[in-house]
Parts: C-alpha cells; structure tokens; sequence
C-alpha cells in the first residue's frame, strides 16, 4: 500500500470536524450550534496538511487568502436571507430556484473578483498575511452588517 500524501489525513481531519460541528448545531440548536460552526475549526487541520505537503511559502499564501473565501461564503450565505423576503409572492419552487441562482451568481462574481484581486495585490509584492488580514476585517464588518436585524436563532 502506497504512503497517503500528507494533505490527506489533514483533509480527513478537517472533514470529520465539519461533520461533527454539523452534529452539533443538530443537537445543541442554532446558537451554540452556530457559533462552533462559525469557528475556524477546519482550518486548522487543512493548514497542518498544506503546510506538510507543500512548505511555509503556500501555506502563507493560502492563509491569507481563505479569509478573501470567506468573506466570499459571507456574501454567498447573506443572500439566503436577504433575498427570501424580497421575493416571497413567488411561491415555494420559483422562491428558491431564484434564490439559488442568485447566490451562486452573487458567490460567482465575489469568486472571480476576489481571485483577480489576489492575483493583482500578490503581482504588487502585498503580503498575503496582511491581505488577509484585511479580508477579515471586511468579512467581519460586512456579517456584522448583515446580522444587524437577526431573526431569533432556531432552537
């Protein structure tokens, strides 16, 4: 049996934890569910195995950029609830087949615009840490806009 690249216990890693923190929000409700599924608990164990298989430079590369795909996945998931209540005269089907298609148009474009982003700020020497730092930064403020009227948390 061949030797597993070291990115594979790592990605096991993080995929076990995502499963548990989905048991959690299952079992514990929305609100503790919630804030553990909004901790960087994937992350961790992906960094470990990108680290492992790929040395310092990507891994610093790739940790300024996931707060960039985060900020991403903020906008993508803030059209789930934005958009609902705009369109509520739709009825059930077109509802979320207009909100789907709206998302993965909204996460499309935040995609491709945080890509050439990375792409211009990396040709200009920034450095990838600060980058993200920045990002989350912006990921923080823009979910703490979103959530600025929250519905109660589901129990």
């Amino acid at each position: 049996m061949q030797d597993l690249p070291p990115a594979v216990p790592a990605a096991l890693s993080a995929a076990l934890v995502a499963l548990l923190v989905t048991r959690a929000i299952e079992r514990w409700g929305g609100r503790v569910g919630g804030v553990l599924g909004t901790a960087p608990t994937t992350i961790v164990p992906a960094s470990i195995g990108l680290f492992a298989a790929s040395g310092a430079d990507a891994l610093e590369i790739a940790m300024g950029a996931a707060p960039v795909g985060m900020w991403v996945n903020v906008l993508f998931l803030w059209t789930w609830r934005a958009v609902p209540p705009k369109i509520a005269g739709l009825g059930p089907l077109r509802q979320l087949a207009a909100v789907l298609l709206g998302s993965l148009v909204v996460w499309a474009a935040g995609a491709a615009a945080a890509v050439a982003a990375l792409d211009r700020l990396r040709s200009a020497g920034a450095p990838p840490l600060a980058v993200g730092a920045l990002a989350w930064a912006g990921g923080l403020a823009t979910g703490a806009w979103a959530c600025r009227h929250n519905p109660p948390a589901p129990p």
